[in-house]
């Protein structure tokens, strides 16, 4: 049984003796992330047509076919809960533990949920697994949709927002280990043998009756390999390459045995095999780690030079790519690039996951283009740094804004085009330093330094989760900001543009 709660805007579904939305006050002296985020929510729920608006397009992800009952079965989270928890998991930067914690403990947030405030624990909060089950069916399009919802609504309590805009990207890295070959091996290897004596038990199939003992070998071989590299001189070589062809024989028998369990687990299972998952888990696991041994043999053993684009950075992220951006403290990331869009007073109005190898420069004019149709065409101003330059960007944007500002490349280039640019120019690019502080935020406050979920569908997600998160605190902060500007909860450092 799920319902929808869209009764609950007209108070129909909170609990008895709960405190509706509508009352609730906020202490304007705190300056936690959550209090802005539930002020927010709460001006979303005035909203009713809004409200109603992005119930559906929750529903459409949680309930794509109508098939869940709203008269029968085990009670569960409705739409409006799941989109609150969303809002609060990145605005306030919360792990999933952290989030179950808060639906059980906190009581402005359990008020928002529609829970009864008056007895902390009654109903008990949901639980980790129900939370991370609800939240991950939502599509990235789904939550850039709400997004969109929450920027127009933003731009309602601060209407000059949208004609400034600044632009910048940065990674968001994948949760993922150094990417050292043995490692990779070493993983994929650990997962076989995690795999095999599963399908082992299951199946009874033989072959994996001695797992622990494998995984005694496995860490042997890679603490011995992980000690060998610190050996120099032509001896220490020596020793590494010992140690690695131990490895690798080892490491060939796993994946061996791996091919011998995969032809009789296709024997037992016939025509069904394909969709079992401990075939589809031991199948890319098994071509994974095959791929890492010979990746592995070329460069230790033939002594070749391995190019990016062969290389896999993760067997459990395979979408992840190197960026080399040359930044210190950290001139090489792995992750993806995003970019954002941040307007005046604050909102992310525009983000984009970038496509692997692609730059900034490539992906400027389409993300302009579609931010000015979006906003109906009120931006005015927009202000990029150097990586977006080229001669047809300078071309299109400006026939997107009326006042573009992109930087040429090149220090005696970048001073000519400044000593003949006009005021506004000048304004705009010294505003546009702040989008780094705005990045910043996201990285710090909202998670967006790495992501923690999995797959790259996953990273998506997660990215427009932060970015959700980062919104919905704008916006609580504006609410509170009209009620007393010198608030702390109001408070910014953000300063407003002077062109």
């Amino acid at each position: 049984m799920r319902k929808d709660f869209s009764s609950a805007i007209g108070g129909a579904n909170i609990e008895f003796g709960a405190t509706a939305i509508e009352d609730m006050v906020f202490d304007l002296g705190s300056r936690a992330s959550i209090t802005k985020v539930l002020a927010g929510l709460q001006c979303l729920y005035h909203d009713k047509a809004r409200t109603d608006k992005i119930l559906r397009l929750i529903e459409a992800d949680v309930n794509p076919d109508g098939v869940v009952s709203k008269e029968h079965g085990r009670e569960g989270m409705n739409y409006w809960q799941i989109m609150v928890l969303s809002a609060a998991r990145l605005g306030a930067n919360l792990t999933f533990d952290e989030l179950q914690d808060f639906s059980t403990h906190h009581q402005a947030l359990r008020v928002m949920l529609g829970f009864n405030s008056w007895e902390a624990c009654s109903p008990a909060g949901f639980s980790y697994r129900l939370i991370n089950d609800n939240l991950n069916k939502l599509n990235p399009e789904t939550i850039i949709a709400i997004d969109q919802i929450i920027v127009e609504l933003g731009h309602e309590l601060a209407p000059e927002a949208a004609e400034t805009v600044r632009g910048d990207s940065f990674v968001v890295g994948t949760n993922i280990h150094y990417p050292i070959d043995r490692r990779q091996l070493a993983d994929g290897i650990r997962k076989l043998i995690v795999i095999g004596a599963k399908i082992g038990e299951v199946y009874h199939i033989a072959g994996w009756r001695k797992h622990a003992q494998l995984m005694k070998i496995l860490n042997r071989h890679t603490k011995g390999l992980s000690m060998a590299t610190r050996a120099r001189g032509e001896a220490g070589k020596a020793r590494l390459e010992k140690h690695y062809l131990e490895y690798l024989s080892f490491a060939e028998s796993i994946i061996r045995r791996a091919c011998e369990t995969m032809e009789a687990l296709e024997i037992k299972l016939g025509t069904s095999a394909a969709s079992s998952s401990e075939y589809s888990d031991l199948t890319y696991y098994l071509s994974a780690s095959e791929y890492m041994r010979q990746l592995t043999v070329r460069r230790v053993i033939d002594k070749e030079i391995i190019t990016h684009h062969e290389k896999l950075f993760s067997i459990f992220e395979p979408h992840t790519e190197l960026i080399n951006r040359g930044k210190i403290p950290q001139p090489i990331e792995f992750g993806h690039r995003v970019l954002v869009i941040e307007d005046a007073a604050g909102f992310i109005c525009y983000h984009e996951v970038m496509d692997i190898g692609a730059v900034d420069k490539v992906v400027l004019a389409q993300a302009m283009e579609t931010l000015q149709q979006r906003l109906n065409g009120k931006i005015r101003s927009a202000s990029f740094d150097c990586g977006f330059h080229s001669p047809q960007n300078q071309t299109r944007l400006a026939e997107i804004v009326a006042q573009p500002c992109l930087p040429t490349k090149g220090a005696k280039q970048a001073k000519a085009q400044r000593a003949g640019a006009s005021i506004e120019w000048k304004a705009a690019r010294d505003y546009h330093a702040g989008v780094e502080s705005a990045i910043h935020g996201l990285q710090a406050g909202n998670g967006l330094d790495r992501c923690r979920d999995k797959t790259f569908n996953g990273y998506k997600r997660y990215v427009s989760l932060g970015i959700l998160g980062r919104n919905m605190m704008t916006l609580g902060r504006l609410v509170l900001a009209a009620r007393d500007p010198k608030a702390e909860a109001a408070k910014t450092l953000r300063e407003a543009p002077s062109f």
